[in-house]
């Protein structure tokens, strides 16, 4: 938190998924109200320098409104305070970060947020060697109790994993950095171990993409290249480790091959809320049943302590059908005003990976696990950076950014 403080000024909006996952699986020594007030004075140190940033998305203004008032009917604040600041700052830092992107150059906007992915990566990296040096797996995720272990990390824990890599591969492909390679070599192998389906796919569909943006006449040899080196370098990992026993005894043990999305849970939940609302009229559709608090309080407990698992439900859950639509105008319109600036290649490929892992995840749940989304977001805003040629030796004013505000580029 210093470093960010010190050295990274503003950009430290871009460093907080960081934060946000190491508190996941490392044990905070730090009174919990302390490090809140951490956060909360980082956060208003960037917004002190983008004090019109709500200009670019009014929604996020509204939203935080809405759930602020939805804390007068929280019986107990104290198991959800910490979710609320988190997801509070979550839909504060959407169009934070938009303010931010546009002030700097594209360049130096990814080489900032592929630092924060690899510092992501690297965190999982040393959690994995120490979690699998002392057999630490308290979660028992999956059944998974030997072989490469995952400590404390748990579920949607793993998510921002797939944005991490996706960034800093991009990064790679802009320069080539052998630190990131290696990062980017072992955690995809972890990752396709964890059994996390939604992260195993978009991490698969991140490098798909970073391959595409290779495909080109001029990059055509360096394309080939890529594929052959990771083709070589994962079938000697194959050959040389028990990586495919490992990954073959895991899949039959989650059974993946003989589960239907029709029989998921999180398909049922949606029915369940409808009539929680509109047939026994258990709780309002206009204020849901209570913040953060569908564990058993849902569907007439028929799932018992599992909570909510889709973003929608969950949403509706605990802010009414308000609440859902002030989410969906929240997002819809960070990403008009993104796909409004798209330009390049590179945007149009950013763009997709960050549609397709927000769908994904809000399908999957949960976003009140924010250093996911928090990533996404951030990366939605790259095609609102300068191109490198435009660099400006100064920082806009605040006039200029009045006019810019009304310009057709921003949202609904």
């Amino acid at each position: 938190m210093v470093y960010l403080f010190l050295y990274k000024k503003e950009k430290a909006l871009l460093f907080l998924p960081v934060v946000f996952f190491a508190q996941s699986f490392i044990e905070n020594t730090v009174p919990a109200s302390i490090h809140a007030v951490l956060v909360l004075l980082l956060m208003l140190t960037v917004i002190d320098k983008n004090v019109l940033f709500f200009h670019r998305n009014i929604w996020s203004f509204l939203i935080v409104i809405w759930f602020s008032f939805l804390l007068m009917y929280v019986r107990d604040i104290e198991p959800i305070r910490s979710v609320f600041l988190n997801v509070t700052l979550l839909f504060v830092a959407i169009p934070l970060a938009m303010s931010i992107f546009s002030k700097y150059t594209k360049e130096e906007m990814l080489k900032e947020l592929s630092l924060s992915g690899a510092f992501i990566l690297g965190l999982f990296l040393l959690n994995v060697m120490f979690s699998t040096a002392f057999n630490y797996s308290p979660t028992e995720m999956y059944g998974i109790k030997s072989g490469i272990l995952y400590g404390k990390l748990y579920a949607t824990d793993f998510n921002v994993l797939s944005t991490a890599t996706f960034v800093v591969l991009l990064r790679v492909l802009k320069k080539y950095n052998l630190t990131y390679v290696v990062l980017l070599i072992f955690s995809v192998a972890f990752i396709m171990l964890t059994m996390r389906r939604s992260v195993m796919i978009l991490t698969m569909l991140g490098l798909g993409m970073g391959l595409m943006l290779k495909l080109d006449s001029e990059n055509i040899k360096s394309f080939f290249m890529i594929i052959f080196v990771a083709g070589f370098v994962g079938f000697v990992v194959i050959l040389n480790t028990s990586f495919m026993d490992m990954f073959i005894e895991r899949y039959e043990a989650r059974k993946l091959d003989e589960r239907e999305l029709k029989g998921e849970h999180r398909f049922a939940e949606y029915e369940m809320i409808y009539r929680d609302m509109f047939v026994y009229y258990d709780y309002s559709p206009w204020t849901g049943y209570e913040l953060f608090n569908s564990a058993h309080n849902y569907g007439k407990g028929a799932f018992g302590e599992r909570s909510l698992h889709s973003d929608v439900t969950n949403l509706t859950h605990a802010s009414g059908i308000p609440g859902l639509i002030l989410y969906v105008l929240l997002v819809t319109s960070a990403f008009v005003t993104s796909f409004r600036n798209l330009n390049t290649k590179w945007d149009n490929y950013i763009f997709l990976f960050c549609l397709g892992s927000f769908i994904f995840y809000t399908v999957t749940g949960r976003y009140a696990t924010i250093s996911s989304h928090w990533m996404i977001f951030a990366l939605l805003s790259y095609p609102l950076a300068m191109p490198d040629e435009e660099k400006k030796d100064e920082q806009p004013s605040e006039k200029e950014e009045v006019d810019k505000v009304h310009q057709a580029e921003y949202s609904l």
